[in-house]
């Protein structure tokens, strides 16, 4: 059976406009908050976003199911979760603003089952932000074969070829080898890439389609090991941590506002 592809607000500009005017409200009211999908009136970016339909479509979602994304409002769940783990990842000043840009970038009609895949290969490929370009990453062949192969399989979805699961789970353990074969002992800059590996197979394959401990993880968890894996390895903490989750951050945007 063909699955059906999802169209962005499901090709009804009438509720982007009251997801963004609802958005809008919900800033208005200081209602955005980090650490939680709904608390005391407040609620993350996801939440926010859910919330808003509840009150819009009179229904009782979960303020905490990325799926609804999907269903409510044509945007793949993978793209909810991102937006999640971003949200929590980045400045405070820059949080409370993006639930509403993501939102705003979004196309009514849009097909968005391809900017994720774009932007894990920007994430690998990018000449200034591209974690290949990293010195101690760059000269590690075993560690950038591991990664080279996870792109590759981003390529053939990206050009509409299957992928099966058993080849994202494969790279996905060949990637917790290569970790664990160090003993630990390794650079901040070869961490940061083994995480992205691991959490880029990891993400490629159908949800929960995995054996692996990772795959039974909470969504929260899921989300925020794409974020974790996101940034630059030369971002280190603090301000230049919460710079490259802004830059990739900003990517997602540009890749959202292309789709058409």
């Amino acid at each position: 059976m063909k699955t059906k592809k999802l169209l962005a607000y499901h090709g009804d500009k009438n509720l982007k406009e009251k997801m963004v005017e609802q958005m809008k409200l919900h800033m208005k009211q200081d209602q955005l908050i980090k650490g939680t999908y709904g608390e005391n009136g407040k609620f993350c970016a996801v939440g926010c976003a859910l919330d808003s339909l509840n009150i819009l479509e009179k229904k009782q979602l979960s303020t905490s199911d990325h799926s609804r994304y999907e269903t409510e409002l044509g945007i793949p769940e993978i793209l909810a979760r991102l937006e999640d783990g971003l949200f929590e990842e980045m400045s405070n000043e820059e949080a409370m603003k993006f639930p509403l840009r993501f939102l705003e970038a979004i196309s009514v009609g849009a097909d968005l089952s391809k900017v994720f895949t774009k932007l894990v290969i920007w994430e690998w490929e990018d000449p200034t932000h591209g974690l290949k370009n990293i010195k101690e990453i760059a000269e590690d062949k075993e560690l950038v074969d591991c990664c080279e192969k996870v792109v590759k399989l981003y390529k053939k979805v990206l050009a509409g070829k299957k992928v099966k699961d058993s080849e994202w789970i494969a790279l996905e353990q060949l990637a917790d080898k290569i970790f664990y074969a160090r003993a630990g002992a390794t650079p901040r800059a070869w961490t940061w890439a083994w995480a992205w590996a691991t959490a880029r197979a990891w993400a490629g394959a159908t949800p929960r389609a995995t054996a692996t401990p990772r795959a039974t993880a909470t969504p929260r968890a899921r989300a925020r090991t794409w974020a974790w894996a996101t940034p630059r390895a030369w971002a280190g903490a603090g301000a230049e941590y919460e710079k490259q989750i802004s830059i990739t951050a900003e990517k997602l945007l540009d890749l959202l506002k292309e789709s058409k």
